[in-house]
């Protein structure tokens, strides 16, 4: 599951928290109703940045703010989904089950393929989509 992005006005508290006031992560998430992880995660991605400093450094408005820090959070992973409906028809035939469906999909897809357990259930939301037969 990707990460939920934080709001702006939380973001730029965690800033001026840490920068300004000089707090540590577990005081700023317990003000903020955050995660000591959640402030890490912006307090470390402000750091690359070469945001150090509280006020904000010349030229970090709201839309440079929103690009560099929230727009990055939303990126799921995107591999390639296997044919429901053939997996469906295969599991009909004797002896093959689910997991060895699992393991030949992962051969097909060595850039990348979803866990067991993803796998398992992308395949009963599917079977959720199909009328019973």
């Amino acid at each position: 599951m990707p990460t939920v992005p934080i709001s702006m006005r939380k973001l730029k508290e965690i800033l001026r928290l840490k920068y300004g006031v000089g707090l540590s992560h577990r005081q700023i998430g317990r003000s903020l109703a955050i995660s000591p992880s959640v402030v890490s995660r912006y307090a470390n991605r402000a750091a690359q940045l070469g945001i150090k400093q509280w006020p904000l450094p010349t030229g970090w408005d709201d839309t440079k703010l929103k690009h560099a820090f929230l727009q990055t959070q939303v990126k799921m992973k995107k591999h390639s989904l296997p044919d429901w409906a053939t997996v469906h028809r295969e599991l009909r035939n004797k002896c093959v089950t689910l997991q060895l469906l699992w393991e030949e999909y992962c051969e097909r897809n060595p850039g990348g393929f979803y866990s067991y357990n993803h796998y398992c259930r992308m395949y009963r939301e599917w079977l959720k989509t199909t009328s019973p037969s």
